[in-house]
């Protein structure tokens, strides 16, 4: 019984009893499927829009995915995706603000064009 305990108890103190059963990070990649668009990252934004942090930061053409970065994220984030309205990397930097639930584990976001806006899905 006293080795019962024991291991009860140090289980209990390796952490929060909710990591056992919730992902505590959000893994995201990022694929481009707009028609003509450069993604040129994507950063998680504060409340008051003053603080950014990069998420994903690698420019991808049509038809290209980012890398998986993990990151400590869960719960309701605003999610800034740059782009640029050509496929050749110049022009104006476009910004697109969208807010996100993450639930943490494994994110796919899908990027779309419609005109001149971007559609985002998730597989």
């Amino acid at each position: 019984m006293k080795k019962f305990i024991f291991v009860a108890i140090a289980i209990l103190l390796s952490g929060c009893i909710s990591h056992w059963f919730l992902d505590s990070t959000t893994r995201l990649q990022v694929e481009n499927q707009t028609d003509s668009f450069t993604i040129i990252g994507v950063w998680v934004a504060s409340k008051d829009g003053q603080y950014l942090d990069p998420w994903i930061v690698d420019t991808l053409q049509t038809g290209e995915k980012s890398g998986v970065v993990e990151r400590d994220w869960v719960g309701d984030f605003t999610l800034e995706i740059r782009y640029l309205k050509t496929a050749d990397e110049s022009g104006k930097v476009f910004k697109d603000h969208k807010e996100f639930d993450l639930d943490g584990g494994s994110l796919f976001m899908v990027i779309k064009s419609k005109g001149d806006t971007l559609k985002y899905s998730f597989k």
